[in-house]
């Protein structure tokens, strides 16, 4: 009789070691649809009102997206449908749907669009978007977009650009922020016109060849290192991954590699010096509309006659165009990874921020051998592609010239091996001045 008992006992434990993980998983899958389902009726619900008034008063924006179908694992499209059409639509916009069909397919598209748009919108990751920043710069006429305002739908695997203009909101149980809401919240943002000033990083080598981007550059043995993460796929978590790939880096040698690069840049623009361009550029943006001739009545044959052009009221010391900095301090630099980052939190003085982390410490190695310790290297990766670095000099500039030193003789140019590449964007590029 006890025998059955705890036969029976058994047998509901079972039952409730099995469906407690199941029922836990499905509450929070329905709670997360829940708040996603309520987050994107108030985006539609604003759209509506939205759209009522610019129906009312103007023609409906135009505006062109570029999807890139094969981002977020494939579900680019169906998150699109989703999540940011709706808000679109429902804000009575003209869209422009445009798929990419083949690597950098966008570049040629932002080679062949005219500036017909209200606005241009990235549906992808970094790499779509400095792919389309790098062909729409390379037209000659270039300058005839600079007044069509660009948008970021977050559907890559990163979105770190886009991170940096966003609310920046961060989930927790209680009220999750998940994938779909960001995506909402992005097209919520360009439906409502809120634009800003960035700053666009041009990196130009020695061949003559420019690449445009919002974010930077990444060298280094971390990022390689990382990229092997797949070749340890047995592992299963990817916590223990990066562990075994830098434990693993360690057996081979690789922990005392070192790169340098000799940089020579200039002091970057002061306090003063940028409040002296914004009074140069709304200084020639009064006189732009000053020079506009205003009609003053009919005058003879019925043409109008125009009126003097009124003088700005005041003019500034300097209306030059600023040039850039002048490139006098020279830096030899040795380091174990360098994170090159456009500075999007101050505009005004266009500074690139340059951070170098120093030689990597060995005493972590002991807690990378521990399986459940959160240990400094490999949890230094973090959300959105933000890194934690761990010891670092920092360097900032408006303007450099960089040339890597050792390290470039190690290169392999095969497409399978990309260590010691440079990463822009999660796009491997053969190391260069630049």
């Amino acid at each position: 009789m006890q025998a059955i008992k705890s036969t029976r006992l058994w047998k509901y434990k079972w039952r409730f070691i099995i469906g407690t993980p199941i029922v836990s998983y499905g509450s929070n899958y329905f709670w997360e649809k829940h708040h996603a389902t309520t987050f994107l009726q108030s985006a539609i619900d604003d759209s509506l009102i939205r759209g009522a008034k610019t129906a009312l008063k103007n023609p409906p924006r135009r505006i062109l997206v570029l999807l890139n179908p094969v981002a977020n694992g494939g579900y680019a499209s169906q998150s699109y449908e989703r999540a940011a059409k709706p808000v679109f639509d429902c804000a009575g916009m003209n869209v422009v749907l445009k798929k990419t069909e083949y690597v950098k397919h966008e570049r040629d598209i932002a080679s062949e669009i005219k500036p017909e748009y209200d606005a241009i919108v990235i549906a992808g990751g970094d790499s779509m978007l400095q792919n389309f920043l790098t062909g729409l710069n390379r037209r000659k006429d270039y300058e005839d977009f600079k007044d069509i305002p660009l948008g970021i739908l977050p559907l890559g695997k990163t979105n770190y650009v886009w991170y940096q203009f966003s609310s920046q909101a961060e989930g927790n149980w209680q009220a999750p922020y998940t994938r779909p809401m960001r995506i909402t919240e992005a097209a919520k943002t360009i439906v409502a016109n809120h634009k800003r000033k960035v700053d666009v990083l041009s990196l130009t080598d020695s061949s003559e060849r420019t690449l445009y981007t919002l974010s930077g550059i990444r060298w280094g043995k971390y990022i390689d290192m990382e990229g092997r993460l797949d070749s340890y796929w047995y592992w299963g978590f990817e916590a223990i991954k990066r562990k075994a790939a830098y434990v693993m880096a360690n057996f081979r040698g690789e922990i005392d590699e070192m790169r340098n690069v000799q940089l020579n840049f200039g002091e970057p623009l002061s306090q003063a010096q940028a409040k002296e361009n914004a009074e140069t550029d709304a200084w020639r943006t009064q006189r732009e509309k000053s020079m506009k001739r205003s009609s003053t009545g009919k005058g003879f044959f019925g043409f109008s006659r125009a009126a003097a052009p009124t003088p700005p009221s005041t003019f500034p010391k300097e209306v030059d165009i600023v040039k850039p900095v002048d490139l006098d301090k020279t830096e030899t630099v040795d380091f174990f990874e360098m994170n090159l980052a456009v500075n999007h939190k101050d505009t005004s003085r266009h500074l690139v921020d340059f951070n170098f982390e120093r030689k990597f410490d060995k005493s972590n190695l002991l807690s990378l051998l521990m399986p459940f310790v959160n240990d400094p290297v490999s949890t230094r990766r973090e959300a959105f592609g933000q890194v934690k670095e761990l010891d670092v000099h920092k360097l900032e500039t408006s303007d450099f010239d960089l040339t890597p030193g050792e390290a470039m003789a190690k290169f392999n140019s095969e497409e399978e091996s990309k260590d010691y590449s440079f990463f822009i964007d999660g796009e491997s590029f053969i190391p260069a001045r630049v």
